[in-house]
């Protein structure tokens, strides 16, 4: 890979590169529905896993960690986090905050 190499799909699934393979006439429909899943997600929890994957090579793994730490116990204070509890609770889907 960091030869400039060109591999296939496939192989990008095995290696974990990708967490998912679709054929290229589903490519635009399965795009549309993984970002209208992030759009129903909790906007702060996504935010700041975006943040943590962002620096994830800028700190040791015990540094990482307690930044993640940090992060989890910030979004358990949101409204989010709580609509999400009481959904679950409720057995319904949440209605987080729009974006």
């Amino acid at each position: 890979m960091s030869f400039g190499e060109t591999f296939s799909a496939k192989v990008a699934y095995e290696l974990g590169i990708v967490n998912e393979v679709v054929k290229p006439g589903e490519l635009e429909e399965r795009g549309r529905k993984v970002a209208e899943r992030y759009l129903k997600a909790p906007k702060e929890a996504v935010a700041r896993i975006k943040q943590l994957i962002n620096i994830a090579f800028e700190n040791t793994l015990e540094k990482h960690l307690e930044i993640e730490m940090g992060h989890t116990f910030e979004t358990m204070l949101n409204d989010d986090f709580e609509e999400g509890l009481k959904a679950v609770l409720e057995r319904r889907e949440p209605e987080f905050a729009d974006w």
